[in-house]
């Protein structure tokens, strides 16, 4: 059942970011003082690492929404460097009262050195309090379909259009 629900979570990821399921990395919790990245290293001799982090939450209710964290800021260029303090994930969710099942981070950019390999990945997080979340939908769900069930109204079939 575990690896039918990772299959399923990597195909939602995949089809809706138009991605190949098998890119979708499958983590763990996701750190609630979890920080995006914007990271831009240059440097005369192209050793620099660069990374930019997007952070993405999925709710039952909104389904995916980008979430506008403001990231860590770090720049380098020679000897030259440039750092702002970026917004937690906490802090965030404490600002906007929203909540997430899941929360997906997608990393673009470039591994340090000369032959850095370019870096393009989308990890898939639980929330801190996963349990809770998945309780509740449940609910919700179970108290939807009780209520079907328990329904007396026929539909019509033009009812359906």
């Amino acid at each position: 059942m575990a690896n039918m629900s990772s299959n399923i979570l990597r195909l939602l990821v995949s089809s809706t970011f138009n991605i190949n399921p098998e890119e979708v990395i499958l983590s763990g919790v996701i750190d609630e003082e979890f920080t995006p990245q914007d990271m831009r290293g240059h440097s005369w001799w192209n050793g620099a690492e660069t990374c930019n982090d997007t952070i993405i939450g999925f709710s039952a209710q909104q389904g995916f929404k980008t979430l506008k964290i403001k990231p860590e800021y770090s720049y380098s260029n020679n000897g030259e460097n440039e750092y702002e303090e970026g917004e937690t994930l906490s802090s965030y969710l404490r600002k906007t009262g929203e909540e997430f099942i899941f929360f997906l981070v997608h990393s673009v950019g470039k591994e340090y050195g000369d032959y850095g390999k370019e870096f393009d990945r989308w990890t898939l997080y639980k929330s801190a309090d996963f349990k809770a979340h998945w309780a509740k939908i449940e609910a919700e769900d179970i108290a939807r379909w009780e209520q079907w069930l328990n329904s007396d109204h026929i539909v019509d079939a033009n009812e359906m259009v």
